[in-house]
């Protein structure tokens, strides 16, 4: 069990890491901002076949089943099954909370649920610039607003050099909800939300 403020995860924050064949079991966390079953803050770090199973995280804004936020850096072969991920705010992803400019390949969320507010997909809530290939989602999505059963929010402005993100031979079976309360749930979407 891990109980914290802020920067919840196995790791709190990374930088300049490598992480490599890791499986994490039955994990039990609750933090405010910045939570990961894996890593709460991550930057320009390398994950690879790293599994995260039958978990139950709960927290604030940028949570993920495996990264909170993350900015630089790869992920492969990697995924995240059967585990709550449940954030009270926003940038909540099954996966990822917020990813920014990562490579993800051959990664999967399966047999989960995914719960926030704003930005909530079931791989990543929101995406700002990156790649994502050969990956998919099949988890439950709820959430207010920019909800995706792949991803929540894509931010299409161009981070560096022009370059937007970018997504490749990926899919979602991921069922969405929209709860906000007597008022409807904005962007809804069964690949990605806004």
């Amino acid at each position: 069990n891990i109980i914290a403020e802020n920067y919840a995860g196995l790791f709190g924050v990374t930088q300049n890491s490598n992480i490599k064949n890791l499986r994490l079991l039955n994990l039990s966390l609750k933090a405010g901002n910045y939570v990961g079953g894996l890593i709460g803050f991550a930057n320009s770090t390398e994950i690879n076949n790293v599994n995260i199973k039958d978990s139950y995280l709960r927290g604030g804004n940028y949570m993920g089943g495996l990264i909170g936020y993350t900015n630089h850096g790869r992920i492969g072969s990697s995924y995240v099954k059967n585990t709550y991920v449940k954030g009270s705010g926003n940038y909540i992803g099954g996966l990822i909370g917020l990813s920014g400019s990562i490579a993800i390949k051959r990664s999967y969320t399966i047999d989960g649920e995914v719960l926030g507010n704003v930005s909530v997909g079931g791989f990543i809530g929101k995406m700002e610039g990156g790649s994502i290939q050969k990956s998919y989602s099949d988890v439950y999505v709820t959430g207010q607003s920019s909800v995706g059963g792949f991803v929540g929010n894509i931010d299409w402005t161009p981070v560096i050099y022009d370059r937007y993100p970018k997504i490749y031979d990926s899919y979602s079976k991921s069922s969405i909800f929209g709860n906000n309360g007597n008022e409807p749930t904005k962007s809804l979407g069964g690949f990605f939300g806004l």
